[in-house]
């Protein structure tokens, strides 16, 4: 796999994340990597797993779809509400 880029993107339509596999609605800021493993794909991280990747994740380090919120449920939903709570909303249930 090699990434070719990545950037944050205000959605125009609904995109599952990779981290938490939680359908993030439009119009929410999410980081989307592009990618090739001879095909290109796109992986978008919305807020809350975007938050933890930055502080846990090692370089080139391969996340599996899901694990960011299954690995540590509790420190999840803990980041979770100070990330989108602190907007004064939940991004999506």
């Amino acid at each position: 796999m090699r990434i070719i880029g990545a950037k944050t993107v205000k959605t125009r339509k609904v995109h599952n994340c990779v981290g938490c596999e939680r359908n993030i609605p439009a119009g929410t800021k999410m980081n989307v990597v592009t990618y090739t493993d001879g095909d290109i794909f796109h992986a978008y991280w919305c807020p809350v797993c975007q938050h933890i990747l930055d502080e846990t994740l090692i370089e080139d380090e391969f996340i599996p779809e899901g694990e960011v919120r299954n690995g540590n449920r509790e420190y999840w939903e803990k980041i979770r509400r100070e990330v989108e709570d602190g907007k004064g909303k939940e991004i999506c249930p």
